[in-house]
């Protein structure tokens, strides 16, 4: 039973190589600009196909006819000149492994790219394929299995593009989804702990500058009731009451006299002084 099954996977995977080396054979005439990495392809369909035509050629001769060797010559003109195509061209040019572009003759119609791949290109290579049917029946089945081959490609392809836009789309809803529940994990408080308002910088409006008198306003009462409050300190300036020309008494000091400032915008402020001293007659 192991060895059924093993047996089955191989076949699968073979069968598998050789349906994708058919459907090339199809795009080698139906379609140009092929990638970097595809001419190797290109070369594998050729073989498969010159060792299909000599392989019915000896089997069964008398199913083939000289449209057979036409096509393997054309077929062969064709690798070349696309192959030349590819190492010729610019680099960076699209896909490595493209599968090619599709000849400018179905713009005329206003058709999709889809439609073509999946439409018209295999469609036309299955009515080739039962025209050949009365000419050359070995010919007419490789058009036909090439055809079936291509939509069956095209199919796999625009399946795949599908999956992987699907899942494009499911990664980024999960990656949002991971986001917010690490954003409601971070900002949960953990158990025993308070939530911490994060502080933010306060906006700084436009202020017009304060005047002194203001700022003063603002000093606690009793400090600004000390700082106002006058004081009587020892004057060294001889006595105002004492008129001009008249002689100090030696011995004896000037008289001291109390001076009261007029309070400003501020209040009455201390007046500081320099020490006492004593004026010589």
């Amino acid at each position: 039973m192991q060895r059924a099954g093993i047996t089955l996977k191989s076949a699968l995977a073979n069968a598998k190589i050789l349906t994708h080396l058919m459907a090339v054979s199809a795009e080698v005439f139906c379609r140009h600009s092929f990638g970097r990495r595809y001419s190797g392809q290109l070369v594998l369909s050729f073989l498969c196909c010159a060792f299909y035509t000599l392989a019915i050629q000896t089997a069964a001769p008398s199913s083939t006819s000289p449209l057979s060797w036409l096509h393997l010559i054309v077929f062969f003109g064709l690798v070349c000149f696309h192959v030349a195509s590819i190492f010729t061209g610019g680099r960076g040019q699209g896909h490595s492994y493209a599968s090619g572009t599709s000849w400018g003759i179905w713009r005329r119609f206003s058709t999709n790219a889809t439609t073509v791949h999946l439409l018209l290109e295999p469609g036309a290579c299955l009515a080739l394929g039962l025209f050949l049917a009365l000419v050359d029946k070995a010919l007419s089945v490789w058009f036909l299995a090439a055809g079936v081959s291509l939509f069956a490609k095209g199919l796999v392809i625009r399946w795949d593009n599908r999956q992987q836009l699907l899942d494009a789309v499911d990664a980024r809803i999960d990656g949002q989804q991971l986001n917010e529940a690490i954003r409601a994990q971070q900002s949960a408080p953990a158990d025993g702990e308070q939530a911490i308002n994060s502080v933010l910088p306060a906006q700084l409006s436009a202020q017009r500058p304060r005047s002194l008198r203001e700022m003063m306003n603002q000093i606690d009462p009793a400090l600004r009731r000390l700082i106002s409050q006058p004081r009587a300190e020892p004057h060294l300036a001889h006595d105002e009451s004492r008129t001009p020309g008249s002689v100090i008494s030696p011995g004896r000091p000037p008289k001291p006299v109390e001076r009261v400032h007029h309070a400003g915008p501020l209040g009455s402020l201390p007046r500081i002084t320099s020490p006492s001293y004593r004026r010589r007659p």
